[in-house]
């Protein structure tokens, strides 16, 4: 029986196939990461942004409510933070950075809505137009993969699928055209229709959004069909390690270095 994929873990296997065989044939345990606590962090303050209530009348109070739930989603990770033993002038740099990421957004959402304003809506029913479907996780039974989308938007008959990054880079790379085309194609099974729009809302800085073409998504299928037929072994030879700059750096290495580079060469 095929496993269930993913589109982190099809991009693992491209990455380094000895790496996914450590993640998840092994099951070898990951490290935590500021990266991936702030990731989280981002994720979950935009999901609970959109629940407003009735106190929220406009901008300024919008503003508000939105850098209340990062700093309370922020010190509900408190402990995982302080587990990253980074000291307190690390965890404030990455809180300022966030916040500054933050800013960013809610100047780009402001305009969206003030967009929508000016069309004649009410502020209510501008900001009810902008709320999109939020953390939907979606599953291909023909392909075997699942995942989470982020935000979809329907916006004047058009179908929006958005991921949200917290990084540096503002291009979609290969990687991310992967993980894009993967929600097309689930999005089209599970609806019935072809979404018009995928992209990355690289939060700190800009959007990015291309059409799905039917490319993007026979490229993804092709993808996660292969990364299947190279993971039904469970013996660590079936899997070549890939070496790169992603196996060890001058602040860090990958999670598996040790029992990829000195226990089994």
């Amino acid at each position: 029986m095929s496993r269930i994929e993913s589109p982190s873990s099809i991009n693992m296997f491209k990455q380094c196939p000895r790496k996914y065989f450590f993640r998840y044939i092994k099951k070898l345990p990951t490290s935590k990461s500021i990266y991936l606590t702030r990731g989280s962090i981002a994720h979950y303050t935009l999901e609970d942004f959109f629940d407003i209530d009735e106190n929220i009348t406009g901008e300024d109070s919008l503003r508000i409510h939105l850098f209340h739930i990062f700093e309370k989603k922020w010190d509900e990770a408190k402990e995982e933070l302080d587990g990253l033993k980074l000291g307190d002038a690390k965890i404030k740099e990455f809180h300022d950075e966030t916040y500054r990421i933050f800013q960013n957004w809610f100047g780009r959402f402001k305009e969206k809505l003030k967009n929508a304003i000016n069309t004649g809506l009410s502020f209510d029913d501008a900001f009810k137009r902008l709320t999109p479907i939020r953390e939907m996780e979606y599953k291909s039974e023909e392909h075997k993969v699942r995942g989470f989308i982020d935000v979809i938007y329907e916006l004047d008959g058009k179908v929006f699928i958005i991921d949200y990054k917290t990084g540096k880079k503002t291009d979609i790379s290969p990687e991310y055209y992967l993980q894009l085309g993967i929600y097309a194609f689930m999005y089209k099974e599970v609806r019935g229709v072809v979404p018009d729009f995928v992209g990355i809302d690289f939060l700190g800085h800009t959007e990015r959004i291309v059409p799905v073409t039917e490319q993007l998504m026979e490229d993804a299928k092709k993808n996660v069909d292969y990364v299947h037929s190279r993971t039904v072994s469970i013996d660590m030879n079936d899997y070549p390690k890939k070496t790169s700059p992603l196996c060890k750096w001058r602040s860090g290495q990958c999670d598996f270095y040790e029992q990829c580079f000195q226990n089994f060469d």
